[in-house]
């Protein structure tokens, strides 16, 4: 009972947070009004928590979701934009190797979360599957947290500063959603999380929803996506379950964890405009819409940012679901490998077999 009482206290405040943050009009309101709200409320209030059974639930229907935005008008985007792609692969590994070498080597992580902290990619999924690899989930959905606000706040005004001609483009309605389209939707959770845990697939419980949500999409069984009152409550448990990690914080770590995020944020700000200006010399892409694509902030964040100033919407979406596909394909495997290399060497210090 104590459990119940302690899990609905906090979903409660996580909800009261992101309803403030809506109302304030702060960007991903809902997840990172939680977050605040449950993080502080850990400093002052018993029994904050969540249990990680909520963790577990969450995977999947991440999946889902993610899976929702292949359509398929999607592959004939695609194959207009090779260069951009290509650029934006590029993109993501210097990312990756700068922010690993600054996560290990300045602000001293473990592997593990030194990794899915430099990487590009979306707040909920790398928190999530970061943690389901034993990385900090604190500390990642801190650093991921200040990477998303600052890319959001701070894109409008680098936009400012280039003069470019920007079409206005229409927003895309999303399909209405009826019974079938919620069996399909709940069937491409459980056969893909089914199917990740008989191959063994790393982060399977969000990865194998994905694959099978974004197949059952591209082939027009349905093109309806999860509903955003469903979207909200994610948003919420999630923020909530990482605002409650915060219990009994350190508050040094918590002052250095910030310190960290701010300069790798503004590290990975410069390197998105420096490769985006790369390919707008190398393709004739124009620039506002690059800069977009290849923002570090959150799919779902650019894509509002996106319509807001009717830059081209489809290279953008298209470029960010790319990233996503990349960072579920092969990070998981790379974190993995990385961390067995890193035992490894571990283990020869130990025995002495790098002794001179």
């Amino acid at each position: 009972m104590q459990i119940i009482f302690a899990t609905l206290q906090t979903l409660a405040i996580g909800a009261a947070g992101g309803a403030l943050f809506t109302i304030l009009g702060i960007p991903m309101a809902w997840m990172l009004g939680a977050l605040a709200a449950c993080m502080t409320a850990a400093q002052f209030v018993p029994n904050i928590r969540i249990p990680r059974i909520f963790r577990a639930v969450l995977q999947p229907i991440l999946g889902v979701m993610l899976g929702s935005f292949f359509t398929p008008g999607l592959l004939d985007d695609l194959s207009r934009w090779p260069g951009v792609l290509a650029f934006l692969a590029l993109y993501v590994l210097v990312s990756l190797i700068f922010g690993l070498l600054y996560f290990r080597r300045i602000a001293r992580y473990d592997i593990t979360t030194s990794f899915f902290a430099a990487v590009p990619g979306g707040l909920a999924d790398l928190t999530l599957i970061g943690a389901s690899m034993g990385a900090n989930i604190v500390l990642l959905g801190l650093i991921h947290s200040i990477r998303v606000l600052m890319t959001v706040v701070l894109m409008p005004f680098i936009l400012s500063f280039f003069a470019a001609s920007i079409g206005v483009v229409s927003a895309r309605v999303p399909a209405p959603i009826g019974p079938a389209d919620v069996g399909i939707l709940v069937l491409c959770g459980v056969v893909g999380y089914g199917l990740a845990r008989l191959l063994r697939i790393p982060a399977g419980a969000t990865l194998g929803p994905l694959i099978v949500s974004a197949a059952v999409h591209m082939l027009g069984f349905t093109q309806s996506s999860p509903p955003t009152e469903m979207v909200n409550a994610v948003q919420v448990v999630l923020g909530a379950f990482i605002g409650a990690r915060f219990v009994d914080l350190d508050w040094r770590h918590f002052r250095s964890a910030l310190g960290h995020g701010i300069v790798w944020a503004t590290g990975l700000i410069i390197i998105s405009v420096i490769i985006a200006f790369a390919c707008h010399h190398a393709t004739g892409f124009g620039l506002p819409q690059l800069m977009l694509a290849f923002a570090p902030g959150g799919m779902a964040e650019m894509g509002l940012l996106t319509l807001a100033l009717g830059i081209d919407v489809a290279l953008v979406t298209t470029c960010h679901v790319a990233r996503l596909v990349l960072v579920y394909m092969v990070v998981p495997f790379a974190a993995r490998r990385v961390s067995e290399n890193e035992e490894e060497k571990v283990r020869a210090a130990d025995t002495g077999l790098n002794d001179d």
